[in-house]
């Protein structure tokens, strides 16, 4: 991870890319040079392109800067490219481009943490901010391998990262749902159906018809439970004779 320090003159501009940063005089910087020199950060070795393109109008217009990378990470190779007031340590290797006509370079292995200390008035007293990748007003740098490096300089676009403020209260209450689905009537059982019992003759509500040869009589049973039917008065004594 890379931190640094603000320069609230700003003397400095820092840029920082992957295990990569750049610091220079931002009066000799312009928009295109920054934007050339962050394209250089993204290669595996900057050094040739850094250098062709502050150099570019010769050696009495070069700003002072430096650059430091690594390679191979925290265990590997670590450069450093020094060209005025600048003092770059390199874990315990120091180097600064004071009293060279050019500029000073270093190499370390096994260098754990890269700084770059440029001054600048009143830089001391900053505050110290994290920096994933991006462009800032800065002389001081501090870049550490945490194994992290290679994923910041996919970003598409380089920025600074915010200070860290309070979160946002996010509205916790969960989302309407929908309401549940009516519940199903219940279905009554079928009901069992007995059978119909079998009809039972009355006699007497049944009429006993003799045969067509003897139209004239009609016999009906009695009604069980009847009275017996009376006996037939007796006959009068005498012959039919008698009156």
């Amino acid at each position: 991870m890379t931190t640094y320090r603000p320069d609230p003159a700003g003397e400095w501009i820092a840029l920082v890319r992957d295990s990569r940063a750049l610091v220079l005089e931002s009066a000799r910087a312009d928009d295109e040079t920054i934007a050339a020199l962050w394209q250089a950060l993204a290669e595996d070795d900057p050094t040739t392109v850094v250098i062709e393109r502050l150099t570019a109008g010769g050696l009495g217009s070069t700003p002072a800067f430096a650059l430091v990378y690594r390679r191979g990470g925290a265990n590997g190779v670590a450069r450093a490219v020094v060209r005025g007031p600048i003092e770059v340590r390199l874990g315990e290797e120091r180097v600064d481009g004071r009293e060279v006509s050019t500029w000073s370079e270093r190499t370390a292995i096994d260098a754990g943490v890269l700084e770059i200390a440029a001054g600048g008035e009143g830089a001391d007293d900053a505050p110290v901010w994290p920096l994933l990748a991006g462009i800032v007003l800065s002389g001081h740098l501090s870049v550490e391998d945490d194994g992290t490096a290679g994923a910041a300089g996919r970003l598409a676009v380089p920025h600074a990262e915010a200070p860290a403020t309070e979160p946002s209260r996010v509205d916790a209450r969960p989302a309407a749902q929908a309401p549940a689905p009516p519940a199903a009537a219940p279905v009554a059982p079928p009901t069992a159906v007995a059978p119909p019992a079998p009809a039972v003759p009355s006699f007497a509500e049944h009429t006993i018809v003799p045969a067509a040869d003897d139209p004239a009589h009609t016999i009906v049973p009695p009604a069980f439970g009847a009275a017996p039917a009376a006996a037939p008065a007796a006959a009068p004594e005498g012959g039919l004779g008698d009156s």
